[in-house]
């Protein structure tokens, strides 16, 4: 059962991204006088606030001995995280601990959310079409390569702009059907 349960996992993270579009989208447009600046730095900070909380926890895990790894390396692990530099490699996107790659990714998207947002509602369908065949050309014609050049497509922005970007525009033109 849990083999079974398992290998339906990553629907969930591609119900999340799109729901996180979705909510961005709403927060966003509900605050007309929102500035575009003011609005994603919040929600960056959010996110490396819980990377500085998630390296504190890990640091006090190795120092009361629930771990093994040593400061230089959970320093350099939250370097790698805090630079976004461990979403564009294999090797590092999912080192320590898998979900640590979340953090690279929604800051990605979070940074990509005004231009979005701009052009879905500008445009609607047509940008939104646009996306997904711009997204889905890079992704199917890059299938192939991901192996040789060792890049996690599915762990940076493009691999899941297809849902951030539907859910954005669901968020937008709620009476789509």
């Amino acid at each position: 059962p849990k083999l079974i349960l398992s290998s339906f996992g990553h629907f969930g993270v591609q119900i999340f991204i799109f729901l996180s579009g979705y909510g961005l989208a709403k927060s966003f447009a509900s605050m007309p006088t929102q500035r575009t600046i003011s609005f994603t730095l919040k929600h960056i900070y959010k996110v490396y606030f819980l990377l500085f909380v998630g390296l504190c926890f890990l640091l006090i895990g190795r120092y009361i001995g629930l771990s093994k790894i040593s400061t230089s390396t959970l320093l350099e692990f939250g370097f790698k995280r805090a630079s976004l530099l461990s979403n564009f490699s294999m090797d590092t996107l999912f080192e320590l601990a898998g979900p640590w790659w979340f953090i690279g990714f929604i800051v990605q998207m979070y940074l990509l959310f005004p231009w979005l947002f701009k052009l879905l509602k500008r445009f609607g369908g047509k940008a939104l079409f646009g996306i997904l065949l711009v997204s889905y050309v890079i992704l199917l014609s890059t299938g192939p390569l991901v192996g040789e050049i060792k890049f996690p497509m599915y762990g940076n922005f493009i691999g899941h702009l297809p849902e951030f970007s539907f859910g954005i525009f669901m968020a937008i033109y709620p009476q789509t059907k």
